[in-house]
């Protein structure tokens, strides 16, 4: 079987792609795939044919909007990545609340009121350009105009929970708490400076890894997950997980959650690796 991995080399997120992508190619040579690294450009993406599955790995535009899976919906070309009803649900950061709204799954509010405000891109991932502001600030103005939005700042503790598809069926992962070293858990903090950002499994009690799963079940079902999800929660006031993010395409580097999550689970990369590919070319 032929398998090509796509990535990007000239996004925000370039870093977590290209590592990502080192670290699947490695796998998929171990388990004996003849396997491609592709960096993504659309001349490319149309031209997948020879191959017999695609590794969504552009985070980002086009990557997690539903271009690249609308073409290899169209090119019937199998792939490994978020379906474009999946894209369209969760790019856009106020689009994943609606939705979360609508079902009754806790989010921090974005009404207006006197509260410390976190302001994030509504596209976009990796904890990237996050800031705290009080309501009145002007800067929040300058930032409304450049495509963020806000949420109340929710200080407490911070999980991922994920899941995978293992034959047809959802395979639940340790949750894992992210111990934040300032207010907010930011780029530098995830994938540059420290090694111990991550505890997994969580020590949490038996109520809130429940309610926790819970969410993360409904989460899979309603935003169309095909053959993972990775949910970011934080804790409000009362100790309630809220979700802040779902990401379309999780990590796979050296770093990342989801395969942290797997280890902790006796689910080394390579058969990690293995499972996606199984589930990606059975569907």
């Amino acid at each position: 079987m032929r398998i090509a991995i796509l990535y990007t080399n000239n996004s925000p997120e370039k870093l977590i792609s290209i590592a990502s992508a080192k670290r699947i190619y490695s796998a998929l040579k171990k388990l004996g795939y003849s396997t491609s690294k592709i960096p993504y450009s659309l001349e490319k993406a149309l031209a997948l044919r020879d191959y017999n599955l695609v590794i969504n790995l552009v985070y980002g535009k086009e990557g997690e909007d539903g271009t690249i899976s609308t073409i290899l919906d169209n090119t019937n070309i199998p792939y490994l990545g978020p379906s474009v009803k999946n894209c369209l649900m969760t790019y856009n950061k106020l689009v994943t609340k609606y939705y979360l709204f609508k079902h009754g799954i806790r989010t921090p509010k974005t009404s207006c009121g006197k509260y410390t405000r976190i302001y994030k891109p509504l596209n976009g991932g990796s904890s990237r350009q996050i800031f705290l502001l009080r309501s009145a600030e002007s800067k929040s103005r300058k930032l409304h105009k450049n495509n963020y939005f806000y949420e109340e700042y929710l200080p407490g503790r911070e999980f991922c929970s994920t899941a995978i598809k293992d034959h047809s069926k959802i395979l639940y992962l340790p949750i894992v708490e992210i111990k934040k070293k300032g207010r907010v858990f930011n780029f530098k903090e995830k994938y540059k400076i420290r090694s111990d950002v991550l505890e997994a499994p969580a020590k949490i009690s038996h109520e809130l890894e429940n309610e926790i799963l819970t969410i993360t079940r409904k989460c899979f079902k309603i935003f169309d997950c095909r053959f993972y999800v990775k949910v970011d929660l934080v804790l409000d006031a009362k100790n309630r997980p809220n979700v802040i993010e779902i990401d379309a395409i999780p990590g796979f580097g050296p770093k990342s959650i989801l395969p942290k999550a797997a280890e902790t689970k006796n689910i080394p990369f390579i058969k990690l690796m293995d499972i996606l590919i199984r589930e990606s070319t059975s569907c």
